[in-house]
């Protein structure tokens, strides 16, 4: 996209919103956020006449609206988990290189405005520039529709990714895994405490291990307000483990 000529660019920007709108399934009302969210900031500093507003804003408010709206759909999604299942499970939610997959599956490089020199050296492509874009463009959203325009944006953009969450199974992997190497799964209730409306379940899961691949058990605790999601935390910690021994 050439910045030599506004008409062009101004031209250009109408034809992009239009296709992006049509692909995220939401229609700006304030047509400016969008060219704001796609402003690099090497073209505000090429060309501040015309591209004054960069997206660095929009991108810090971007930031804290998807990591907000994960964590909220995660806590809702995953009742019987655990804080710290929470905690990672976002962290590698809204991490840069997450981010970047998605603006790249979005086409948002397509999208970026840019300065002649990042245009050189394939910005459209940066995974830095990908994943800022799209936080900004969250932003945007938000700015533009409020939180249920960029909850539904996050729920769209995210659902094969919350999907595939929803669909693991530590304890089914963990057993498949151990009868490669001709052993099993040990689960031990631990504790029960806590009121009756929120009891808390801390489980054990035991492996034993021949001396050839391991001297020690593989031995792991979870934590969680059902026995299931308790024996679900702690395979999980086995699993991974369990892989980087036979690894």
């Amino acid at each position: 996209m050439s910045l030599n000529s506004p008409d062009v660019q101004a031209f250009d920007i109408e034809a992009n919103l239009h296709l992006l709108e049509t692909t995220i399934n939401y229609k700006f009302s304030d047509k400016t956020l969008f060219t704001e969210a796609m402003t690099h900031a090497s073209a505000s500093n090429e060309f501040p006449e015309t591209y004054y507003e960069n997206n660095q804003r929009l991108e810090f408010l971007g930031d804290a609206v998807v990591g907000l709206i994960v964590a909220d759909a995660l806590f809702h999604r995953f009742p019987e988990n655990r804080e710290g299942d929470l905690t990672k499970w976002r962290t590698g939610l809204v991490r840069g290189k997450t981010l970047a997959e998605i603006a790249s599956g979005l086409d948002l490089g397509n999208f970026l405005i840019l300065g002649a020199g990042e245009e050189k050296s394939d910005g459209r492509q940066k995974s830095s520039n990908l994943s800022d874009s799209l936080e900004a463009l969250i932003g945007a959203i938000y700015v533009d529709g409020g939180h249920a325009a960029a909850r539904q944006f996050i729920d769209l953009i995210f659902e094969s990714y919350f999907g595939v969450l929803e669909t693991s199974n530590p304890k089914g992997d963990l057993q498949e895994l151990a009868a490669t190497i001709k052993t099993r799964p040990r689960y031990l209730l631990v504790d029960e405490s806590g009121p009756e409306h929120e009891v808390e379940y801390r489980v054990r899961v035991e492996i034993e291990l021949r001396p050839g691949i391991a001297r020690d058990p593989l031995i792991a605790e979870g934590v969680a307000s059902s026995k299931r999601g308790a024996e679900t935390a702690a395979a999980e910690d086995v699993l991974a483990q369990l892989k980087k021994i036979l690894n």
